[in-house]
């Protein structure tokens, strides 16, 4: 039976795990300082986490004085996977504990297949890393994955995704965890996305975040405080399908108007066939024309050109998204808003209407000064953010010292 003396030093050793991974390197003073624990607990704990290799002492960036010696995470206590799955495809990536990047793959998926097949060939790419990076006895700690739908957080299923046959309640959490024998957390791709980019700007000490991805579906991160706000059910920045006025396009939800319909990657693509019929003398209709259909790289390289009819869609989407967006910014309040997805490749003009648009909409309560910036991240941001999460569940959830097989001494 463990008794009191023995939680409270179990308390002691976590709280200084927890913050030494918070500060990357931290002196015993600075510890003691922070923690309220006196020098000689702080001392005496943080000899045990060394001893069960949890934490190491860089006395190269300090002076000799023990007291000052600065202790950081031992990056070899395990792995972290992080996933972000997308409309089209999946980012992979293998993490040391620290959430420094080993290696970061992307492959192809459909998800009109279902999820087994699916999660089964995202597998094959995780063994492949793990065989190619993964040392002896040191353990994969945990997964961490963004799905393109809603999540119920707890449970780690898809709840009602638009354009996911088969994925709505699948055990997504369970089948992965069965599969390698370690806690998995499943949240929306965007918010794993949108700490990921949080964590990007922690020099600019924000409160609060909005993210919003724009691909094959659109859909928003929220950080409210610093955490990810999901909502009751998961469905938390679920705003692909807000109806946007005067439109009647057919949506996969079932729907019409939807802004996923109208702005999405898909939609942009769809709409510049159409306009491309209909306007022979455009760049973009000779683009129909040798590859029988038009991408929206295919769009921005011929907006480069000055293609009207180009500039003309970028313009659309962007101005219909930031209309959209300039609602969602009076509602939320955020400190700064963050354009991510393959729509990016639009380039500087697309952020340009976005912004515009947004202001328009969002005055006189947001000014020019309101920061909307593309992702710093890019194509790695879900997966990051993915392991983010992972590893703050990890030491949250007071699990870390439970799963790395390393006993911490008495």
């Amino acid at each position: 039976m463990i008794n009191k003396q023995e939680k409270n030093s179990d308390l002691a050793v976590f709280s200084l795990l927890s913050l030494i991974k918070e500060h990357g390197s931290i002196s015993q003073v600075r510890l003691s300082e922070l923690s309220g624990y006196s020098r000689s607990t702080v001392s005496i704990n943080c000899d045990k986490l060394l001893s069960a290799g949890y934490i190491i002492s860089d006395s190269s960036s300090t002076t000799n004085k023990r007291k000052n010696i600065e202790f950081r995470l031992n990056k070899n206590l395990g792995y972290v996977v992080g996933l972000g799955l997308g409309g089209s495809s999946c980012r992979i990536a293998l993490f040391d504990i620290e959430g420094t990047m080993i290696e970061s793959n992307r492959i192809p998926v459909d998800l009109m297949c279902g999820p087994e097949p699916v999660l089964e060939g995202i597998c094959a790419d995780i063994d492949a890393m793990l065989r190619k990076h993964k040392k002896k006895n040191t353990p994969l700690l945990g997964i961490g994955m963004g799905l393109p739908s809603p999540v119920q957080y707890e449970e780690g299923v898809a709840f009602h995704p638009a354009f996911m046959p088969g994925w709505h309640l699948f055990p997504v959490k369970k089948f992965l965890s069965d599969r390698y024998g370690c806690h998995v957390f499943i949240d929306n791709e965007v918010n794993t996305l949108a700490l990921g980019e949080f964590a990007e700007l922690k020099d600019r000490k924000l409160k609060t975040l909005l993210c919003v991805k724009v691909g094959t579906g659109i859909g928003a991160g929220i950080i409210i405080d610093g955490n990810i706000y999901r909502g009751e059910k998961g469905g938390g920045g679920n705003i692909g399908h807000i109806h946007v006025d005067h439109d009647n396009t057919p949506c996969s939800c079932g729907k019409t108007g939807c802004i996923e319909a109208i702005a999405s990657l898909p939609a942009v693509e769809r709409r510049a066939e159409q306009l491309a019929e209909r306007h022979p003398e455009s760049l973009l209709a000779e683009v129909l024309r040798k590859q029988k259909k038009i991408t929206i790289t295919d769009i921005r390289q011929a907006a480069d050109k000055g293609d009207r009819l180009s500039l003309r869609l970028i313009r659309d989407a962007g101005t219909t998204l930031g209309n959209l967006l300039g609602k969602l910014i009076i509602f939320i309040d955020p400190a700064m808003l963050i354009i991510a997805g393959r729509l990016t490749v639009l380039g500087p003009t697309y952020l340009d209407y976005v912004r515009k648009a947004t202001l328009n909409e969002a005055a006189p309560w947001v000014g020019a000064a309101f920061a909307i910036e593309f992702s710093k991240l890019k194509e790695d941001s879900s997966a990051s953010g993915a392991a983010l999460l992972c590893i703050s569940e990890l030491f949250g959830r007071q699990l870390i010292t439970k799963i790395a097989g390393r006993p911490v001494g008495a």
